[in-house]
């Protein structure tokens, strides 16, 4: 047996190197953010498999197929290149393989967002909201990242069903009609499914197959520090060939299941990542996204009445302007929006500061809908936002943009006479685009939070028909829908708990911090506030929302 002498030196945290040595047919990991989820654990398995069963069809899941491309595919793709593979040579995207490819068990006329490995393993991109990418296909294993977000239901129906055939050729391999699934802690209430296919695990199995891996190990790094005549070698190779046959007998239809905190991964993220996170999340959100512990009860969020599963969209756009692009496809603009309607004007909530962020909403019927989230982080300015915005919306054809936003775009700018909010809007008419830009909160005022929390709950509870029902674009606008979805409620002040907005680190305040909620706030306030029976009054207060 030929043991590759051929070595890479990467870390891997004990999560990811207990993966990697179990290896069993089904794979569920709960495990905190950072935890190199994409990059090590599924970028480990797809390679190992994509040789394990050369020339198999394999499948990555997701909420979406734009997910799928923007998120998954790159982190994966990123992980197989610290791994030491090779695009080119060990695999290919979006092209027809060269020719000392080997063929796969599938021929092609199309190679557009398909994997193609050496060994002729190929890779499909499905997804909740084109599911069809699996009819009539065979496969042999599905992957998934940040899996809590699919449809259970509908993929299950659509999808699941599409793990079968080739047994004759690839039943031997234990991992054969297996799945790989990784995501941070979901809801107990849409997580449900996960926690029914975790509960098959066997510990006993489990911790047998451990043991022979761990002696599988042990042999390996003999052999590799061995030269290749030396008398050992040969009786290695049989010990190896032979626990190779017992490990993967225990291997075929076993689960494993790892419920894990990002602790797991702090001798790389470090001490620093753990504070940033618990000031960005609050408590509540800490304790779930990164100690992956059930999500808190509503009495500790700002926005107790918010349910995903009721107040986000699933996932829709218009493909046939995407699929001209390929599998790493990134920039985009309005036009693949199938939430948005182009003839309807836009209603924007921005806040200002060391992060400016927009959120985009329309008003459709009794509908108030949130559509996409940006922004722009120092050194940045809000030029960058404008220039950001009319990008994006370039072919949105209604160009009526209603902005609403916090008392700091009144205030001017340094060695200028204009507002922050004026310079934003100059910059979009700057560009002789049509568009009209509203300013809707040149007189605001300070609103308490109490009141503001008062108006949003009864809008997410849905119980007055004087106000809009709230859904949101939530693959649009995933940074919007996790600054609500774990915004902190300090119980003692009756506030929204802010100091997420004061991270020493910049890049972490998009999907940790309530910026992006505070933005949508000024939106729904401005709208809204004046059918909610008794208004409350609000008062001339510094500084705005504070």
């Amino acid at each position: 047996m030929q043991i590759s002498r051929k070595t890479k030196k990467i870390y891997l945290n004990t999560v990811q190197e207990k993966a990697n040595l179990i290896h069993s047919k089904n794979y569920f990991g709960v495990i905190g953010r950072g935890s190199g989820k994409s990059q090590r654990i599924l970028a480990i398995r797809t390679a190992r498999l994509a040789f394990e069963m050369p020339g198999a069809d394999f499948g990555f899941i997701g909420n979406s197929y734009l997910n799928l491309q923007t998120n998954l595919v790159p982190n994966v793709v990123k992980g197989w290149k610290e791994l030491g593979y090779v695009e080119g040579y060990d695999f290919v995207v979006d092209e027809r393989p060269p020719k000392f490819f080997k063929e796969g068990k599938t021929s092609l006329f199309e190679y557009m967002h398909v994997i193609t490995w050496i060994t002729g393993a190929k890779f499909f991109l499905i997804s909740d909201e084109r599911p069809e990418n699996a009819n009539g296909r065979s496969l042999q294993h599905l992957f998934g990242d940040e899996i809590k977000l699919i449809n259970y239901e509908k993929m299950s129906k659509s999808v699941f069903p599409a793990i079968r055939g080739e047994r004759m050729t690839f039943g031997k391999c234990p991992q054969f009609q297996g799945f790989t699934f990784t995501t941070d802690m979901p809801d107990p209430e849409t997580g449900q499914w996960l926690f029914n296919l975790m509960n098959q695990a066997d510990p006993q199995q489990i911790e047998f197959i451990l043991r022979l891996a761990l002696m599988e190990s042990e042999i390996i790094l003999k052999m590799i520090e061995l030269p290749d005549d030396h008398p050992e070698i040969v009786q290695l190779e049989n010990d190896l060939s032979q626990l190779r046959v017992e490990i993967n007998a225990l291997r075929i239809n076993s689960t494993y299941a790892e419920i894990a905190s990002t602790l797991v991964n702090i001798d790389a993220l470090g001490l620093d990542y753990l504070d940033n996170m618990l000031i960005a999340l609050g408590p509540a959100g800490f304790k779930s996204a990164i100690l992956s512990i059930l999500m808190p009860s509503a009495d500790v969020l700002f926005y107790a009445k918010f349910n995903s599963k009721t107040h986000c969209l699933p996932a829709r756009y218009h493909y046939a302007i995407t699929d001209q692009f390929g599998i790493e496809y990134s920039q985009r603009d309005s036009r693949s929006d199938a939430w948005t309607d182009p003839s309807v004007k836009l209603i924007g909530g921005a806040d200002f500061g060391n992060m400016n962020s927009l959120v985009v909403n329309q008003s459709l019927g009794r509908e108030f809908r949130t559509v996409k989230c940006m922004h722009v982080l120092q050194p940045d300015i809000i030029d960058d936002l404008a220039d950001m915005f009319c990008n994006y919306y370039k072919y949105h054809r209604e160009k009526v943009l209603d902005l609403y936003y916090d008392r700091a775009g009144n205030n001017r700018m340094p060695n200028s006479r204009s507002t922050v909010v004026q310079q934003f809007r100059f910059k979009i008419l700057e560009r002789k685009e049509g568009w009209i830009v509203n300013l809707k909160s040149l007189d605001m005022k300070n609103v308490p939070h109490d009141s503001r929390k008062l108006l949003i709950d009864v809008i997410h509870s849905e119980t007055d028909n004087a106000l809009p029902i709230h859904r949101i674009d939530e693959c649009n606008a995933p940074e919007y829908v996790n600054s609500i979805r774990m915004a902190p409620f300090d119980t003692f002040t009756k506030k929204k708990d802010k100091r997420s907005e004061k991270k020493r680190n910049l890049a972490d305040l998009p999907m940790n911090s309530t910026n992006y909620s505070d933005a949508n706030d000024y939106a729904l306030w401005g709208m809204f506030s004046d059918k909610i029976g008794k208004r409350v009054s609000a008062e001339s207060m510094t500084p705005s929302f504070g």
